[in-house]
């Protein structure tokens, strides 16, 4: 796990994909992750400053590569989710979602890069917008809805192989649980599975809900197969190229303020051996307060500083 970048600048995370979202990339390339931010200082103003989409190298310790600034019609929206296809970032919000390309990496290009989108890149999609993902050929796109709201939704819209968004044909479209953050799709042992990330406010506990597709309905509330239990704030959901399931958590920026101080803004991955095993039960953390601990190491990985800390020191066990 990383200290989300830029947090202290009153970004706060909300999205996340990676390279290999796109399961036609060359497996041999170097896969990066992406996250969304929006701005949002302690005044609760927003639309200060526009959004930005960070490009972090996994393979480098997670240090920033780049930082796109969003220039199009989403540029100072609330971007809740991003989802990656053909080299291309798309952003959702508002009913919307645009399309940026990535510029290819040279060394020693620009750390901050800024992004345009145009017309033709815009599509509008019937539901809220307030997360998407890509997998096989489709862009799924769903809602966030309070107990207060309209039913949440998730609807599957058809890509072309370029990355266009067919809007104008038939979504696919299935029921979400209320409060949902983030959705990615898995095969599992030649099963489909859809995994739902729940916000349950505050320092409560989120959920990742795994449901088959013959659970997915558009009347009903998808039949649950496992509930895993993970820190507060989880958002956006994306697999990676070793099916270890990453995630980002929200939290307020400047995150050590008194006001802002109910959970840390975490990017993070499940890993595959946990998150996708067919037979889990739930996933929790099991603490043992008199085991003795001898020696201990913490990596400080490298965000928002851009550089690694090794902290190393003996704890001493007294009986």
């Amino acid at each position: 796990a990383v200290f989300v970048p830029y947090q202290n600048d009153d970004f706060i995370p909300q999205g996340v994909t990676n390279s290999f979202e796109d399961n036609q990339l060359d497996p041999a390339s170097d896969g990066m992750v992406y996250i969304s931010l929006y701005h949002k200082p302690q005044t609760g103003q927003t639309g200060l400053k526009k959004s930005i989409i960070v490009e972090l190298n996994p393979l480098n310790n997670h240090k920033v590569r780049r930082c796109f600034r969003l220039n199009g019609y989403l540029r100072t929206a609330h971007n809740g989710g991003i989802a990656f296809k053909n080299n291309k970032i798309y952003v959702s919000s508002i009913y919307k979602i645009e399309a940026y390309e990535i510029p290819p990496y040279e060394n020693g290009s620009e750390k901050y890069i800024d992004l345009y989108s145009d017309s033709e890149n815009l599509y509008s999609v019937d539901c809220q917008s307030s997360f998407v993902t890509y997998f096989n050929d489709t862009l799924w796109v769903g809602e966030y809805r309070t107990s207060t709201e309209s039913i949440p939704y998730l609807l599957g819209y058809p890509m072309s192989e370029s990355g266009t968004v067919l809007t104008s044909q038939d979504a696919v479209v299935y029921r979400l649980p209320r409060r949902s953050q983030g959705v990615a799709w898995r095969i599992l042992e030649e099963k489909k599975y859809l995994y739902i990330s729940q916000s349950n406010g505050g320092n409560n506990y989120g959920k990742i809900y795994r449901c088959l597709t013959s659970g997915l309905s558009i009347g009903e509330e998808p039949v649950i197969d496992t509930v895993f239990n993970i820190p507060s704030g989880a958002e956006d959901l994306s697999f990676n190229q070793y099916g270890d399931l990453l995630t980002v958590s929200e939290s307020g920026a400047n995150y050590f303020h008194d006001s802002w101080a109910t959970f840390y803004p975490f990017y993070y991955s499940i890993p595959d051996s946990i998150i996708n095993k067919t037979s889990n039960n739930s996933l929790g953390v099991t603490s043992l307060p008199y085991a003795p601990v001898n020696d201990y190491e913490m990596l400080v990985s490298p965000n928002p500083t851009n550089n690694s800390l090794n902290i190393s020191y003996r704890l001493d066990y007294w009986s």
